[in-house]
Order: structure tokens, then C-alpha cells, then sequence
């Protein structure tokens, strides 16, 4: 199987709709720190949640609500083998209705179902709050078995796919995606858990950086020096605007990145460093 494209819209960094299309192979993703680069791996591995984009466009006000759901339209193709391992392995297929087929007419199913498999099949699939919502083949609106029959594909839209609305009794499109999660492998590059630590009087930055929160949370009561540092991160890291401690309680401080500028108050659109 691979991914053909998919359209990201309200998760973590993606506001509006963001089409992104893949090539069969190697695709190579490049970007800045929080430019989305994880978040787009997450939605590719099909293993993401409701996790709506914050920022002064979804929420003017400190009061706002985000009402809209994290959505993710994406269309996957799948070989010829992999539709008939999932078949054999449910024992069970609900493909495409097939019309004008002559009531007297004797034509061979095997014959049928080879040639509806022959170069594999697309699946679009749409997810709404990190769930599956609606799945559909994308079918083609006539298929020759290569015997000189003809078989045309009952479309429910009227458009080249049978649109099949998630409600447990969906086709066969839907075993495809809950299998397809199985065979993809999300590799996360290691990133120190560094965004909690205790509450300490450690001044000096240990060798893993383990006690980062710890540090940062005492230099900032040096606003000169604490200032001085966040202009170094704003060299390396221009979206950033700045980077502060919050105590969560009397034994845990937390990093939190401003990616909004500080002039505008919005501590509600910081996000935890580990989120970046």
C-alpha cells in the first residue's frame, strides 16, 4: 500500500486545508522546528487525535471555543495482494454492487474478481475527531473481465466511488484501513522527555539536559539573562517568540513555547515544549 495524498485541516499546526501528495517510494519531508513536520507524520501513520490548531485565527478571544474537528481526508492504494489477504483473512466481501448484468447471462466470478483486483484499488477514507468517519473505493465506472463482458458499477453518487457512510454495516474499505494501520511502522526520532522536571535549585544544565525546566525556571528570575537567552532562541528558532517556565504545581515545572507574539497576552496559545 502507499498514500496518494491527503488533506489536513484543524490538527496541531495545519489551519486551513493543506493538500499534500506523495509519490510511490521515498518521499523526503524537510521544515523548521514547529513547522508541522511531526504533526503530518502522526496523520500519515493514521495514529492522530482531536487535536485542533490554536492560534489568533481559531481563537480571537481567550474565551473562544473551537467547535470544528480535526479532519483529515486521505486517499491510500492498495496492491492486488493486500485485498485479497484482507478478504481471505475476514472471510468476507462487500465490494461495489454490479448492474445491467443480463439475469440469463452466465459469466465467471473468479473470472470477475481477478479483474476487479488486477492493478489493486483506491480507498478514500475521511476522519473526523482521529476517528474514522466514512471510507469508499474509488472504482472505475466500468470494468471488462477480458472475456468480453462488460460490468458497470452501481455509484450511490453518481460520481466514480461508492460512498459508504461508517455506521458498522460499511463495506469492505473499512477492514482495509483497520488493517493498514497494522503494517504501518511510525519511527519517532528521540527527543528527551525534557519538558517537566522538578522544581530545584539547580542552576547548572546536567549532560542530558534532563533538568532543562529545572534551570530555565531559576534563570528566569534573572529577566536580563533570561532575556539574553530567548534572543538566542529566536536566532536559531525565527518562529519562536519566546520561551517561559510555568509551575504546574509545588513539585513540577514545565517549559511552554510562545509561537504567538508575548505583546498579546495569549498564554492560552503556548504549548508545551514537548508538543513542538
Amino acid at each position: 500500500m502507499w498514500i496518494e495524498k491527503l488533506i489536513v485541516q484543524n490538527y496541531k499546526g495545519f489551519n486551513a486545508p493543506q493538500e499534500i501528495k506523495l509519490s510511490k517510494g521515498i518521499n523526503i519531508i524537510t521544515g523548521q522546528n514547529n513547522a508541522g513536520k511531526t504533526a503530518l507524520l502522526e496523520v500519515l501513520s493514521l495514529q492522530f487525535s482531536n487535536n485542533p490548531h490554536k492560534s489568533r485565527k481559531s481563537l480571537p478571544k481567550s474565551t473562544s471555543v473551537i467547535t470544528e474537528p480535526t479532519e483529515v481526508n486521505i486517499v491510500i492504494n492498495f496492491e492486488a495482494h493486500e485485498l485479497k489477504e484482507t478478504i481471505i483473512l475476514n472471510r468476507d466481501v462487500r465490494l461495489a454492487k454490479i448492474q445491467n448484468v443480463p439475469s440469463g447471462d452466465k459469466f465467471d466470478f473468479e473470472v470477475l474478481f481477478n479483474a476487479y483486483f488486477k492493478s489493486g484499488i483506491r480507498v478514500f477514507a475521511k476522519y473526523l475527531y482521529g476517528n474514522l468517519a466514512e471510507s469508499s473505493f474509488i472504482l472505475p465506472d466500468i470494468l471488462e473481465d477480458g472475456n468480453g463482458y462488460i460490468y458497470r458499477f452501481e455509484s450511490i453518487t453518481k460520481k466514480l466511488k461508492l460512498s459508504t457512510v461508517y455506521s458498522g454495516g460499511a463495506d469492505s474499505s473499512v477492514q482495509l484501513l483497520n488493517n493498514s494501520t497494522k503494517n504501518i511502522y511510525l519511527f519517532k526520532a528521540e527527543r528527551f522527555s525534557i519538558s517537566q522536571s522538578r522544581v530545584g535549585p539547580n542552576t547548572i544544565l546536567s549532560s542530558d539536559a534532563r533538568n532543562l525546566p529545572e534551570v530555565l525556571n531559576l534563570l528566569q528570575s534573572n529577566p536580563k539573562r533570561f532575556e539574553r537567552y530567548n534572543d538566542y532562541v529566536r536566532k536559531v528558532f525565527p518562529q519562536i517568540h519566546k520561551v517561559t517556565t510555568q509551575v504546574i504545581d509545588n513539585h513540577t515545572v514545565q517549559i511552554k513555547v510562545w509561537t504567538d507574539d508575548t505583546i498579546h497576552e495569549r498564554t492560552d496559545l503556548t504549548v508545551p515544549l514537548h508538543e513542538c
